[in-house]
């Protein structure tokens, strides 16, 4: 029986307001290069941190996670 090497996909997520978004990956970057693209369209993302979970149906799983700073 041969081996026969499989691409996993990678699936980002985070969580806004109680809500789960699930977000497209971006070919040929790193993790942290996902965090920082999607920081754009949600702020809440700029001091974040991407986070690997395992694998989950032939994917890489991602959770992007916020800080949030206290100001002052």
């Amino acid at each position: 029986m041969a081996l026969t090497p499989t691409v996993l996909n990678r699936k980002f997520s985070f969580t806004s307001n109680g809500q789960k978004i699930e977000l497209a990956d971006i070919p040929n970057t790193t993790p942290n290069q996902v965090l920082e693209f999607y920081s754009g369209a949600y702020p809440e993302l700029t001091n974040g941190t991407a986070t690997y979970k395992g694998i989950e149906n032939d994917s890489e799983i991602y959770e992007l996670t916020t800080v949030i700073g206290v100001k002052g």
